[in-house]
């Protein structure tokens, strides 16, 4: 009964005229968490925005819906020009990882801005972290878990959230 009326409010959120774009996005991928597959259209919308933002809240969403469609633009977002959004698509399609999709992810958790800019590096970082931690193979381990050790506290982070779903996909948690 609670997520029925989560469902609701969160469509009138979506309806609202005048309604800060971002909320409604959250709103969006709210309700693809929920299951709601009435907002598979909205979610497509927004996964081909042109801001990296929006494809990564889209991916989360499109991840619950588990559908072809939903599958199908994951599947397109693996070529986005934007590092992180491939890397949030990798981590959405994990079960179709190819073994470049693990080098990029692997690859990425070095990753250094291009411009010095450090909140770009440790995005990107971060989100390899999530990624390898669905995808990665058991020599990987040990860079989710160095990756802990990290001076940034959204590093640690998104590497502990990274090792819960490696050891998920093992069978050991």
């Amino acid at each position: 009964p609670l997520r029925t009326d989560s469902k609701d409010k969160l469509w009138k959120v979506l309806r609202k005229s005048g309604q800060d774009p971002m909320v409604k996005l959250q709103a969006a991928e709210a309700l693809a968490r929920l299951g709601d597959e009435r907002i598979l259209k909205k979610l497509l919308a927004y996964a081909g925005s042109g801001y990296a933002d929006d494809r990564l809240i889209a991916i989360s969403g499109l991840e619950h819906l588990r559908n072809p469609q939903a599958y199908a633009m994951l599947t397109v977002l693996m070529d986005d020009p934007q590092l992180e959004v491939r890397l949030g698509a990798l981590r959405a399609l994990a079960e179709r990882a190819t073994e470049d999709d693990i080098k990029l992810a692997r690859n990425s958790m070095n990753y250094v801005d291009d411009q010095g800019d450090e909140t770009a590096t440790m995005r990107v970082r971060g989100l390899a972290t999530l990624a390898l931690g669905r995808v990665g193979e058991d020599r990987d381990a040990p860079l989710l878990y160095k990756a802990m050790n990290s001076k940034s506290a959204y590093i640690q982070i998104t590497a502990a959230t990274g090792a819960i779903d490696f050891l998920r996909q093992r069978g050991q948690l």
